[in-house]
């Protein structure tokens, strides 16, 4: 499920860091599928971004916050389905160069045109306030207390971890009788992405920033904790 636009979401980012990792182009006989940036539209209208660097892709839906890291699964004929941390199908790349988008509305997929001159996927910015004010808005739209801890960290660590606050946030919002008990958000550095819930009501994100966009836990991962722990 997609975070949905809020009050926290961030105002225009930075740009791409100059440090970070350029990869060469995967096949390079079609320009489609070479890295770097491009965009589609539905014919509703609907539009995205796509921003590849080998087998991560990088999707974010306009008008949506979260930025979703896609891998690549090889698929017949040459296809190529990019999925997220759960498996959730996003895009078909096809071997002809065409462009199949899936979502909940069209989950048989639906072929997209390509849009010239993207605007750039922004990385997360800086906010010194962060925790206060997803307290705050957490506290509000929940309807009860919850607290945020995001660990202490330099601007350009931190943001790694506030942009996996929001989403956690953002997911706690979007699945009330799962979060009714939790009481506090924590984000934490750790070796790989992952979630755990203390038995005091304490959700426990970890973060590994120095894989940027695919070292957070997806919004999708968020919700199918919380869902499968309230099962337990």
């Amino acid at each position: 499920m997609s975070a949905q636009s809020s009050a926290l979401a961030p105002a225009p980012q930075e740009q791409t860091d100059a440090s970070e990792p350029v990869f060469g182009p995967l096949f390079a006989a079609n320009p489609i599928f070479q890295d770097g940036l491009t965009a589609f539209q539905t014919l509703d209208g609907r539009s995205f971004r796509l921003e590849r660097r080998g087998n991560l892709t990088l999707f974010q839906q306009d008008g949506q916050t979260e930025v979703w890291a896609l891998e690549t699964v090889p698929g017949p004929r040459g296809d190529e389905f990019l999925k997220n941390d759960v498996g959730r199908l996003f895009v078909r790349l096809t071997d002809l160069g065409g462009v199949i988008l899936y979502s909940a509305s069209h989950p048989q997929g639906m072929p997209v045109d390509p849009i010239a001159e993207p605007e750039a996927i922004d990385r997360p910015r800086f906010n010194a306030d962060m925790s206060n004010s997803l307290t705050l808005y957490l506290s509000l739209r929940t309807g009860h207390p919850i607290s945020v801890s995001i660990e202490d960290l330099d601007h350009h660590t931190a943001r790694w971890l506030q942009d996996a606050a929001r989403i956690a946030g953002e997911s706690l919002v979007g699945n009330p009788d799962e979060a009714a008990d939790i009481h506090r958000l924590e984000v934490r550095t750790g070796s790989v992405p992952e979630l755990d819930l203390s038995d005091e009501g304490t959700l426990i994100v970890y973060v590994n920033p120095d894989d940027r966009f695919e070292g957070r836990p997806s919004s999708d991962r968020v919700t199918i904790f919380l869902k499968n722990r309230m099962a337990s």
